[in-house]
Parts: structure tokens; sequence; C-alpha cells
């Protein structure tokens, strides 16, 4: 399963650093760059939504499934490892009572 893309290849084989691009657009980018086979490789493209009540949908969905829960991201956000924030919200099963 592919969620992100952080760095692509340019028409000249110039490596392009994606990671201070918005997430929608990353998402855009992988979509155009990998081509799915079925069962091996897949994009996840997630939902969008500013729906609290969707969101939890989709987290109980998640749980369902035997996931380990969701991640929340602001379309508008950049890439940025090992930082904690507001842009990026995991959650997980375990943090949810019943």
């Amino acid at each position: 399963m592919i969620f992100d893309i952080l760095y692509v290849k340019g028409p000249k084989g110039e490596e392009c650093n994606l990671m201070t691009v918005r997430l929608k657009d990353r998402k855009m980018v992988l979509k155009r760059v990998i081509k799915p086979i079925p069962h091996m490789i897949e994009v996840v493209t997630g939902v969008e939504t500013s729906d609290v009540e969707k969101i939890f949908q989709e987290f109980d969905r998640a749980m369902i499934r035997n996931e380990e829960g969701i991640i929340i991201k602001r379309l508008d956000s950049m890439y940025s490892p090992n930082d904690r924030g507001l842009d990026w919200i995991k959650l997980k099963g375990d943090s949810i009572e019943g």
C-alpha cells in the first residue's frame, strides 16, 4: 500500500523533493506516477471530508477491518518527518473506549 510520495524523478532524470509540496498535490503526483497492481501495489486515496461524523464512520470501518486506526491529515499540509502536530492526527483503536 502506498500512502504518499516524497521524491520523484523529473523529465530529465533530476530528483525532485516533494516534502515541501502540499499533501493534495503530492497525492496528484502519486496517482500519475504509480500504476497499481491489484494485491501487490495499491495507492491509498483516502477520503476527503471536514465532517466529524464521516471521520468517525471511516474510523469505525477501519476497526471492522481490524486495522490499527486512521490518520487525519490536512490537505494543505507539508511532509514533516518526526514532527507531531495538528496537521496529521493519528486516531488509533486503543485510544478510543467502546
